[in-house]
């Protein structure tokens, strides 16, 4: 694979913080032998999904992303700014605090310091704990996703519209622990594998493998259709890529993947939201959710063999009428969760 890389670009020099980082990877990667949890469950039947209910608040402003939070809650940001909770026993609903009055759909929690960190349009990372915010820009336009790692919980990764991404402290915000450049358009997507050690991106003109530990590129593959890619998950497995484009959802198995074109690792495709752009994508127990944008479509599928296998009943029928929708989240209770501009939650079950 390697072979593929060009040895003259996407490269930028490790600092003394960064190489701590990378081999605090390598020493941790015994205990994730040891947690780490094999799931062997398979959907071999339909199941009758359908949206049960909404949720009885309407948020300021399109509602962009939701994510995981304390026990029982969630969070989720929105295009004015708002970072809030929102609790599923109680349905309280409360604006934690907002992120300049501007786009902020990159969110994440790290649960060991308690800690809320979100990426906006203006291109700054916020941190809130307990109230207590710190800000810092970190890039020079909009901050599209952010990602904690499970074994560096002390670090976050983000990626931009400018064309970068980079890997932060979270106890130094003003410094940047490494950045990288050279991509020839905005990032749009990434996924971070279940042992951090490979991050994979994309743009409208490529997807790239990016090892954590070295710094090094691994791999990178040409889109040559320029479809775009909005949402992207990569399996427990570190090497089987979920993506989805301009209504599709496509699975690759990125041991394959070859600089003249990411199709040549392609294992299957499947038009799931009738040409509507893929907003998001989560996968949880074999489940596979998705989202289409301009039909509010909810796709509900499992992944068998390596193939899209629809396993929705009520599949016909699961639009959101009146919405377009941005994110979805699986819960660990196997309820679903979507939300887009109407700024209300969508409950899924």
């Amino acid at each position: 694979m390697a072979d593929f890389v060009p040895k003259d670009d996407f490269y930028t020099p490790a600092n003394t913080e960064t190489v701590k980082f990378r081999l605090n990877l390598i020493k941790k990667y015994p205990t994730y032998i040891k947690t780490k949890q094999v799931n062997n469950h398979i959907f071999d039947q339909k199941r009758s999904f359908q949206l049960t209910k909404r949720s009885n608040f309407t948020a300021n402003g399109a509602i962009a992303k939701i994510i995981e939070y304390r026990q029982d809650e969630i969070l989720f940001s929105t295009h004015r700014g708002d970072v809030s909770s929102y609790n599923l026993d109680t349905s309280e609903y409360k604006i934690l605090y907002n992120h300049n009055n501007t786009r902020t759909s990159a969110i994440a929690y790290i649960s060991t310091g308690d800690l809320i960190a979100s990426g906006a349009q203006d291109g700054t990372l916020l941190l809130n704990k307990s109230g207590a915010m710190t800000q810092s820009p970190v890039h020079k336009e909009r901050i599209v996703d952010v990602c904690s790692l499970k074994y560096s919980s002390n670090n976050l990764i983000t990626i931009s519209q400018d064309k970068t991404w980079s890997l932060h402290d979270l106890n130094n915000l003003s410094t940047i622990l490494y950045k990288q450049d050279g991509y020839t358009s905005g990032l749009s997507a990434m996924s971070v594998s279940e042992y951090d050690h490979l991050l994979v991106t994309a743009t409208l003109d490529e997807i790239q493998m990016h090892d954590l530990r070295s710094g090094s590129l691994l791999g990178r593959s040409k889109n040559m259709d320029k479809e775009p890619c909005h949402a992207m998950k990569l399996l427990g497995n570190n090497h089987t890529l979920v993506t989805g484009g301009q209504g599709k959802l496509k699975i690759f198995d990125l041991r394959k993947i070859n600089i003249n074109g990411i199709n040549d690792c392609l294992i299957d495709e499947k038009l799931v939201h009738q040409g509507n752009l893929v907003t998001s994508i989560d996968f949880k127990d074999d489940v596979l959710v998705s989202t289409g944008f301009k039909d509010a479509s909810v796709e509900i599928n499992t992944l068998k063999n390596g193939f899209i296998q629809n396993i929705n009943e009520n599949r016909e029928s699961m639009s959101i009428v009146g919405d377009k929708l941005l994110t979805s989240k699986i819960l660990n209770n196997g309820q679903i969760l979507s939300a887009g501009f109407n700024s209300k939650i969508n409950f899924i079950y």
